[in-house]
């Protein structure tokens, strides 16, 4: 995972901005959201909001993207289990 990687979710694209190791030596992901609307990519309302990710969920969810191109992230809850 690096900077600049990006999860597809039909209208929502997810794009890691930065990464940085926490003080217990594990490293956390910041994503932004950007949303498909109208042939053009546009930020959500917050266009400088942020969310934390840990790299786990990260692969889990670009797995099942692979396997299911119409996966949704709300189908899984955080812990990778299914809903």
């Amino acid at each position: 995972m690096k900077v600049g990687d990006r999860l597809n979710f039909k209208k929502f694209y997810w794009e890691i901005t930065s990464a940085k190791k926490t003080i217990y030596g594990r490293k956390e992901y910041k994503y932004k959201v950007v949303r498909k609307y109208f042939k053009r990519l546009l930020n959500l309302r917050h266009s400088d909001r942020t969310y934390t990710i840990w790299k786990e969920r990260w692969l889990f969810l670009e797995k099942k993207l692979k396997e299911n191109p119409d996966y949704h992230y709300s189908m899984s809850l955080w812990s990778n289990y299914s809903r």
